[in-house]
């Protein structure tokens, strides 16, 4: 079978000013989820890129933007929907923008830029499933190439998820054939959150935790309070544990 060889995944978003091209910005793909509505049996995919930090481009001068931003982009990996995060440091001056190509967004600057284009290039591997921890363990200690793919579901099930990713990051030991897969930020769905008419916007930047094939951890970005509580930050605070079926791939 095939995965997504995600080194070689990218989202290329062009921009212009004025009807004049101003830029073009290539982000590999860090994760990628499938909604599927169990009604309806329609199925959606977004991709979650590379973030960066807030920047000024083809200019003198600092190329950070400060105040800082953590920047974040999710995007259909077939229509025009598109959701650009802007993290800062207090939540009141985050920014979520949606928008769709040939519409405007905001920048740091005051003005706007129009959005004229979107290429996505998603090239696939040969991979091997891997049936049980010991093959786990194995490909691991032969520094190999893994993947995941995760399903999940909300608590009625009528929708699923299906969460693809590179796995970055392992625990394991040999002795026991024990494992602990602790990756992200990926792509997964806020089920709390769904609204059926714009999934998108459920979309959140995710740590994925499991040390069997059929239960998770996931981590979500939410508004933390912090100090005394008057004031709020994203961070991975929420914690929902799900039923899960789980698949680990050796990239071939």
């Amino acid at each position: 079978m095939e995965i997504l060889c995600f080194p070689a995944c990218f989202v290329t978003d062009t921009t212009a000013r004025d009807g004049v091209e101003a830029n073009n910005c290539r982000a590999q793909v860090q994760a990628r989820c499938t909604l599927t509505s169990e009604r309806t049996g329609q199925s959606l995919d977004y991709l979650m890129c590379q973030p960066c930090i807030g920047e000024h481009m083809y200019r003198p001068g600092q190329i950070t933007q400060v105040p800082t931003s953590e920047v974040l982009i999710i995007c259909s990996a077939t229509q025009d929907d598109y959701m650009l995060l802007k993290k800062h440091a207090d939540h009141k001056d985050d920014v979520i923008q949606m928008s769709r190509v040939g519409e405007h967004l905001r920048l740091h600057d005051g003005g706007t830029a129009c959005r004229t284009a979107m290429k996505r290039t998603l090239k696939s591997a040969p991979a091997r499933r891997l049936d049980n921890a010991r093959q786990i363990v194995d490909a691991v200690f032969e520094d190999a190439l893994l993947a995941g793919r995760t399903t999940i579901w909300n608590s009625d099930r009528s929708w699923r998820a299906i969460l693809e990713y590179p796995i970055g990051y392992i625990n394991c030991l040999p002795r026991i054939s024990g494992f602990t897969v602790d990756v992200g930020p990926i792509l997964a769905p806020d089920f709390d959150e769904l609204n059926a008419s714009s999934p998108i916007a459920c979309l959140r930047p995710t740590f994925l935790l499991y040390k069997a094939l059929d239960h998770v951890e996931l981590v979500y970005r939410v508004p933390t309070p912090i100090g005394n509580g008057s004031t709020q930050t994203l961070h991975s605070s929420k914690v929902v544990h799900s039923p899960a079926q789980c698949e680990i791939f050796q990239l071939q």
